[in-house]
């Protein structure tokens, strides 16, 4: 942008091995299942991408409704197929969602992603389902406007599928 660089990506990659670690995963929230939960429609005009994503809040939260914590919980998946996630779709869908800060605001405001990093946690293979749960919050928000978000994501059997981390910042008046 104006000659500048904008953007840029970085992987670590390894073969899978044996530490001998012990696996810790976060729990699961207790949720109702996604078929009984309300479809969230995200207008196309103010998310290009939200019309080849189904969103099904869990709760009364939602993204500019001025509410008292910045967190998202919600059932998500891709509307175009039936496919239970993989690594690449499972990093897109963890990304569908506003920003969970977006709960404590009651009127939108640009809340660009500086940086993204996903660890993948239980065994992706296991799951048979195209729902993901994803819960996001805002574990730190500085009066600057930085913001540190943590995602988790399960499988409707309550696997832990990966975590991520986002590094924010708030824009605008």
């Amino acid at each position: 942008q104006n000659g500048q660089n904008c953007l840029s990506a970085t992987a670590v990659l390894a073969t899978p091995g044996r530490a001998g670690a012990l696996p810790v995963a976060a729990m699961m929230p207790h949720t109702p299942a996604p078929g009984t939960c309300p479809i969230l429609n995200v207008p196309p005009e103010v998310v290009a991408f939200a019309w080849r994503t189904e969103i099904r809040p869990v709760g009364v939260t939602r993204p500019y409704q001025g509410g008292e914590r910045a967190e998202l919980l919600a059932w998500l998946r891709f509307t175009q197929d039936d496919v239970p996630p993989d690594e690449e779709r499972l990093v897109v869908l963890m990304d569908s969602l506003a920003p969970s800060y977006a709960a404590l605001l009651d009127a939108p405001k640009a809340i660009p992603t500086l940086t993204y990093s996903v660890t993948f946690g239980g065994d992706l293979t296991t799951a048979t389902s195209p729902w993901i749960l994803l819960r996001a919050r805002t574990e730190l928000g500085s009066d600057d406007g930085w913001l540190h978000e943590r995602l988790d994501a399960w499988t409707p059997e309550g696997v832990h599928l990966a975590c991520s981390e986002q590094l924010r910042v708030v824009r605008g008046g």
